[in-house]
């Protein structure tokens, strides 16, 4: 992969991973529908500490949330801020189409799940939750597993309707 390329995939999997952060931490039921709220003083903290999403935030803070909305405004977002201005035109769709972002996806999915109790605990900066997330897919048994998956004929990702 070139440098390129490798820029372009670490900035499209910030882009679902901060999604997720989002709704993990700020989902709110408003009667029956689910909304991201964050708070402002939150929203300016991740703002600052990530400006390169601020437009994000902007995008889903206080909107309306399910899991087809959530797939479109994100797709939506990595395309407007990532295809084209930043990249070239048939990067960002090579990454969204590799088996290694789905790899990758599939992986920080796995680790929410397997590590909730503790993400549950306080609210971690986005980050925190990036470093951890680094530190455990850089385990033996997690780069074994990776690798299999990469030479699995399918990756399914095991993206849920679920919002926490």
């Amino acid at each position: 992969m070139t440098d390129d390329m490798q820029a372009a995939f670490r900035d499209v999997a910030e882009i679902f991973q901060f999604e997720h952060w989002l709704r993990f931490y700020f989902s709110k039921d408003r009667g029956g529908k689910m909304a991201i709220e964050m708070p402002p003083e939150a929203a300016a903290q991740a703002r600052q500490s990530h400006p390169q999403l601020a437009g994000l935030i902007d995008t889903l803070n206080n909107s309306e949330i399910d899991y087809e909305s959530s797939v479109r405004r994100v797709g939506e977002y990595v395309h407007k801020s990532l295809d084209g201005p930043k990249y070239g035109q048939r990067v960002v769709p090579t990454i969204l189409d590799s088996k290694d972002f789905k790899v990758d996806l599939h992986l920080f999915s796995l680790w929410v799940r397997g590590h909730e109790a503790l993400l549950d605990e306080k609210i971690l900066d986005f980050g925190e939750w990036a470093s951890l997330f680094a530190a455990w897919k850089a385990t033996d048994q997690v780069k074994r597993y990776a690798e299999s998956l990469r030479r699995a004929d399918k990756v399914e990702h095991e993206a849920s309707g679920a919002v926490h």
